[in-house]
């Protein structure tokens, strides 16, 4: 994620067809399409707030700079617990996140979500 000089939130999305997004994939493929809607509204209300968080703090347009087009470091995905930071307290989990992937990380469980949604073979 960063921010450009008027403030915009941009992220790189992170496709979800790599390695690094298997361990997403398979623990959402354990919980059910209600438990998915539900993270779903979750999430949405929690990025939400972060724009609002985000809008607090001010930018340093040279820091946003470098990270212009990055996506969620592939590393950096592939070591998070999805269970545990999906879990009963997914929001002060998340907040735990590093500010600068915080959204790349809620926006991925989204999309996955989405793509699990969409999926023919999944029941």
């Amino acid at each position: 994620m960063w921010r450009s000089a008027d403030g915009m939130v941009n992220i790189a999305a992170l496709p979800n067809e790599v390695d690094e997004l298997i361990g997403l994939r398979a623990f959402l493929s354990t919980l059910s399409p209600d438990v998915w809607k539900s993270l779903d509204e979750q999430l949405d209300e929690f990025t939400e707030a972060l724009y609002y968080e985000l809008d607090e703090i001010p930018i340093d347009v040279a820091v946003e700079a470098q990270f212009v087009g990055e996506a969620l470091p592939p590393e950096f995905a592939s070591n998070l617990d999805w269970g545990r930071l999906l879990g009963e307290d997914c929001s002060a989990e998340l907040a735990r996140v590093d500010l600068r992937w915080r959204m790349d990380v809620a926006e991925a469980v989204m999309s996955m979500i989405t793509d699990l949604e969409n999926d023919p073979t999944v029941e």
